[in-house]
């Protein structure tokens, strides 16, 4: 799973938990700020990604990322969310508390918080 895909799983999962759209989203483990800005509910995702110039569009359940050309899924239940990345055929799950995040993707804990 490529880790600009990652960082918007994380972004969308966080917002969605919370209710609340942030303006960025930090990497632990990549130690970097990507700044996005747009709208999101749990019917309609309309998304940019500043630093990769890219589109994130779709719902929840059918998710387009315009740069990597890749489909994928954000599956909220509660706090806890999974979901699935076409591009790399893998699935993906996590959880959200408060402002942190944390995405398990088949290999690795990857953390994030919401700024």
């Amino acid at each position: 799973m490529p880790p600009e895909l990652r960082r918007v799983v994380a972004y969308i999962a966080g917002s969605l938990a919370s209710g609340t759209a942030t303006t960025s989203v930090y990497s632990f483990t990549e130690e970097r700020h990507t700044s996005i800005s747009g709208t999101l509910s749990e019917a309609q995702v309309a998304l940019y990604d500043h630093e990769r110039d890219a589109h994130i569009t779709g719902s929840p359940a059918g998710l387009f990322h315009h740069k990597l050309a890749s489909h994928f899924t954000v599956l909220m239940k509660g706090q806890s969310f999974t979901g699935y990345d076409f591009g790399s055929d893998s699935h993906y799950e996590g959880a959200v508390k408060g402002d942190a995040v944390e995405l398990y993707d088949g290999r690795a804990w990857h953390h994030y918080k919401l700024g």
